[in-house]
Order: structure tokens, then C-alpha cells, then sequence
């Protein structure tokens, strides 16, 4: 068994050999010819672990496995299993993790039949696992390695998740824009409900390049972005927010807005990349 997974992740490592390394977003398109790293700070606190599990974050599990309580068959959870890891090394801190997103004891349950087209009946009393050869998520030190995006924000990203991190992502931007308490409310509650907006918000805080960002400044290049100041801000000059204004507000903020520099036609950028 040992050998086999060592084969998986020797496949692994050559199929990202092969393949485009970019930054991780929460938008970003990750294709069978890329794979994105982030560093694990960005995870959040997300999934939560057993009550009984001393480590802070889920990153810190893998990578100290031999802290974790080894499972009995009899005490291996009925429940379907989320996900397995390998992890390899002997040196804490230099260890790898290589995490895979399926369940594998699905279709592997009592009173189902098991075959390897012999011709002997053996009952099976050990759980029986079913792994397969892929992997979705690599941790090496503090970097992570994102070769399945779909699973990144399935473990890291689903509605829990968000409602952990939507308040610090908008307390993150107060503190660097004007903007008013009612608008900053109604960011959040609206990133609650669409994850297009979450994404958007976090790709904005990820960026910090709004440090320092001055209300005149907001008001000169919303004008030159063909946006309207006097209904986006407030008389205070403070960013509003209102429901209806919150995407083109932030497509702004993270600079998605533009007129082509030969037609002077105003487009948005869905996705861009910088030169």
C-alpha cells in the first residue's frame, strides 16, 4: 500500500511539472494546465475540526499527523468520510500533505460484495478502503497547491466559511477606504448571499493596494472610469454601498473597469491578469 501511494504522489509532482504555476485568487480559473499556490494564511479558519483535535487549523493537522489519535476499525465514524491525506516526512515543519476530496469507503459498506475475480469467497470483518490515483490539494511548508479549485472552495469556501471570514474581509477594507456604517453592513449581508461578491471582496483585501486612498482619489478616478461620484458617495464623502451599486463598486475597487485605448469603449474585466 505504501508503495502505491508513493507512486501517486510521484505522479502527482510530475503531472504539476507539466503544468503552469499561478497565484491563487478566489476567482482565478484553474485549468488541467495550471495549478495555483497560496500561502495558508489566506485558508482561514475553515473546515472545523473535531472537538477532540488539539490543532489549531486544519493546515497544522496534516502537516503534524502524529498528533492526530489513530482510528480503530471499531471506532472509524458510520458517517461517509470528507477526505484522506498522505503525509511524508519525518521533520516537523518540512513535511508534505497531499489531500484528496472523495470518500473512500464509498460503495465499500457491509453486506456488499467485494471481488478480485477469484475464485475463493473470503468474509471481510476489516473496513475496506477504496483509494484512487488522483490528488486535489498539496501543503508543503506554508505554501499551498491547488490542483482542484472546485475543492479548495468546498473545503475552504462553503457558507460557514464565509460567514467566519465576510466580517474581517469588510473590516479589512474600512480600514483603509471611507466608507459608511450602513454601506459596510449591506457589503456584508450581500456577500453572505452571493459568493461573486465574496470573492470579489476577498480578491480586493488580498490585494492591498488600496492603503492610503484618499476620498478626492476615489471621487477623480471614479470620474475617469465614467462612474458617477455624487450617487456612489455620500455627502461625507464615504463610499455607500446601496444594494443595487455594491458590484460596480467593487469592480471598481479592484480596478476591473476600463475604456479601450482604441475605441474609448468602457469595459469590465471579469478576469485579467497583470503584465
Amino acid at each position: 500500500m505504501a508503495a502505491t501511494f508513493r507512486e501517486v504522489i510521484a505522479d502527482t509532482l510530475d503531472d504539476m511539472s507539466q503544468r503552469e504555476n499561478e497565484p491563487w485568487t478566489p476567482e482565478a480559473d484553474q485549468s488541467s494546465e495550471t495549478f495555483l499556490t497560496l500561502h495558508q494564511d489566506l485558508l482561514g479558519s475553515a473546515p472545523v475540526l473535531a472537538s477532540d483535535l488539539t490543532q489549531p487549523t486544519f493546515a497544522e493537522a496534516l502537516l503534524t499527523a502524529e498528533g492526530l489519535p489513530v482510528l480503530t476499525p471499531q471506532s472509524i465514524p458510520a458517517a461517509n468520510l470528507e477526505l484522506y491525506a498522505l503525509t511524508i516526512g519525518n521533520t516537523p515543519g518540512s513535511r508534505a500533505a497531499f489531500v484528496r476530496r472523495a470518500n473512500p469507503r464509498r460503495g465499500l459498506r457491509a453486506g456488499r460484495l467485494l471481488t478480485s475475480l477469484s475464485d475463493t469467497l473470503t468474509r471481510i470483518d476489516e473496513p475496506v478502503f477504496g483509494f484512487d490515483l488522483n490528488i486535489d490539494l498539496i501543503f508543503v511548508g506554508e505554501r499551498v497547491h491547488v490542483l482542484s479549485q472546485s475543492t479548495f472552495r468546498a473545503l475552504f469556501r462553503d457558507q460557514e466559511a464565509l460567514t467566519a471570514q465576510v466580517p474581517a474581509w469588510t473590516g479589512d477594507l474600512a480600514g483603509h477606504l471611507p466608507i459608511s456604517q450602513a454601506g459596510l453592513d449591506r457589503l456584508a449581508a450581500k456577500a453572505l448571499r452571493d459568493r461573486r461578491i465574496a470573492s470579489r471582496l476577498e480578491t480586493i483585501v488580498n490585494r492591498g493596494h488600496l492603503d492610503g486612498i484618499t476620498s478626492d482619489r476615489i471621487r477623480e478616478t471614479m470620474t475617469q472610469v465614467g462612474l458617477d461620484p455624487d450617487v456612489l458617495l455620500t455627502d461625507a464623502g464615504e463610499l455607500e454601498f446601496a444594494d443595487e451599486h455594491i458590484p460596480t463598486v467593487l469592480q471598481f475597487l479592484n480596478e476591473d473597469l476600463f475604456y479601450g485605448a482604441i475605441t474609448n469603449v468602457g469595459f469590465r474585466a471579469d478576469k485579467k491578469a497583470a503584465r
